[in-house]
């Protein structure tokens, strides 16, 4: 009998953790565009990505670049050139932060990314990408 017991609790623990890990981020539903020029203000004053990198990404692909969240689904998109959609899966949450991994098709693996909400939108983060990476969007629409 005790043994089922801790059966029963292992197995209710391991629902409780599928359901919260499976949650949506309420605060990224809605459309997002990428601010290139806060952006590219922010890389140049931190010094941390090399000036050429970030002529690039200003010039190729900051600005471009509209996020929507839809319940647990992510679409990324830069119009016509590139659309991936894929689900994303909340790993931790606080007062102004969430941390969510997604699969990329573009890299071939799950990236962690961590938002950091301000008054306008959010500031996205990965230095698995690019050291220093860090992207600024602003809400569109809910």
């Amino acid at each position: 009998m005790k043994l089922a017991l801790v059966i029963l609790a292992c197995l209710s623990l391991v629902a409780l953790m599928a359901c919260r890990s499976s949650r949506e981020e309420s605060r990224l539903q809605g459309s997002w565009r990428s601010n290139k020029d806060e952006t590219v203000s922010a890389w140049r004053r931190d010094g941390v990505i090399p000036g050429k990198v970030i002529d690039r990404f200003e010039s190729d692909v900051l600005g471009k670049m509209s996020v929507t969240y839809s319940g647990r689904r992510v679409t990324s998109t830069t119009g016509s050139d590139w659309t991936e959609i894929s689900e994303y899966r909340v790993v931790e949450s606080g007062g102004d932060f969430v941390v969510f991994d997604q699969f990329s098709d573009v890299y071939k693996r799950t990236l962690r990314w961590r938002v950091r909400f301000v008054k306008d939108g959010y500031w996205i983060s990965n230095d698995e990408i690019l050291k220093g990476y860090t992207e600024k969007f602003d809400l569109v629409s809910r």
